[in-house]
């Protein structure tokens, strides 16, 4: 959704021709970085993560558990 608007502005409407190319798809790819980059590191809360990871986990645990225990009565 970058990449190729840029490319066009670049290559053709500023006459750069291949390089211009070029300039739009490092655009593209820098706003895919910089995006990324905002979602890891300030739109996450990890705390709340973690604790989400953990309540999942024990319950997978209990679940395996469970059935461990069903196997061993047959």
């Amino acid at each position: 959704m970058i990449s190729l608007p840029m490319e066009y502005l670049f290559a053709f409407k500023f006459g750069l021709n291949l390089i211009g190319l070029w300039l739009g798809q490092m655009c593209g790819s820098l706003f895919h970085v910089l995006s990324t980059q905002y979602l890891i590191s300030i739109h996450y809360d990890w705390e709340e993560v973690a604790q989400e990871v953990k309540v999942r986990n024990e319950l997978d645990a209990a679940r395996v558990d469970l059935i461990s225990k069903q196997v061993e009565m047959v």
